[in-house]
């Protein structure tokens, strides 16, 4: 008779491997048993066992070195998209045992754009400082982060080391400037070959593209900034709240 288990989907199976993880209480860099073991123990084909294996290593919940065995992986990075910043990221990821760094890939001055120019409110061929820097979580590439601001409102900000520097604390502290508002887009793109280089993934990988603006307290622009996200380092988090019901005249 043929397994009841033989056929499941990987997604199930997944759910499984799941399971037996949390139920065994294993821990980041854990080794999971052989896949022959774990093929009896659930009787399933190793195909059938490996596709689901691929599926939670894409999920970023295993990783597997070859020629020694499949892994769990550590948590993903939460960010808050309720955050005004990464202002909090470093001692959010303290607080989860995560160690956030980064590594500035460029920084320039630049002639707005009609893109840039629409999102700052600035004129066309308006000087605007652009500053790329790459996230690097526990050591792992995180995501590659673009920012453009206004040249003029910023004089001599690119002077400032933003491998240490905070951004938003330079904006807010030194430029006396309140952030209070902004708004962000999230979509799905694919790495070119740039980007696969420097987040150390294949070109063309699907990755979650962020674009934001961040305004301040009088509701102008203050930053545009462009994300590309590694799926399988990063997720985001966002607290659902109800909104009242706005009563009608005719109530």
């Amino acid at each position: 008779m043929q397994s009841e288990y033989r056929e499941k989907p990987r997604v199930i199976l997944g759910e499984m491997l799941e399971c037996y993880i949390k139920e065994n209480h294993m821990m980041p860099h854990d080794k999971l048993p052989a896949e022959r073991k774990l093929c009896e123990m659930w009787d399933v084909s190793r195909s059938t066992l490996r596709k689901a294996i691929k599926k939670l290593e894409i999920e970023g919940k295993l990783y597997s070195l070859e020629g020694s065995g499949t892994y769990v992986a550590s948590p993903k990075f939460v960010r808050n998209l309720q955050d005004i910043e990464n202002l909090g990221m470093q001692s959010r990821a303290e607080k989860y045992g995560r160690n956030i760094t980064t590594v500035l890939l460029s920084s320039s001055v630049i002639e707005s754009t009609k893109q840039i120019s629409m999102r700052l409110h600035v004129p066309l061929g308006h000087k605007i400082f652009v500053i790329s820097r790459l996230r690097m979580v526990d050591e792992k590439p995180g995501w590659i982060e673009t920012s453009y601001l206004d040249g003029k409102r910023f004089q001599d900000i690119e002077k400032y080391d933003f491998t240490s520097a905070s951004l938003y604390h330079l904006i807010e502290n030194i430029y006396e400037i309140k952030l209070t508002q902004g708004w962000q887009k999230i979509s799905i793109t694919y790495t070119t070959k740039e980007e696969s280089e420097i987040l150390q993934i294949p070109e063309e990988t699907a990755v979650i593209y962020v674009s934001s603006i961040v305004c301040g307290s009088d509701g102008e622009p203050v930053e545009y900034c462009r994300s590309t996200v590694r799926s399988d380092k990063v997720c985001f988090l966002s607290k659902l709240r109800q909104i009242p019901k706005v009563q009608s005249d005719n109530e």
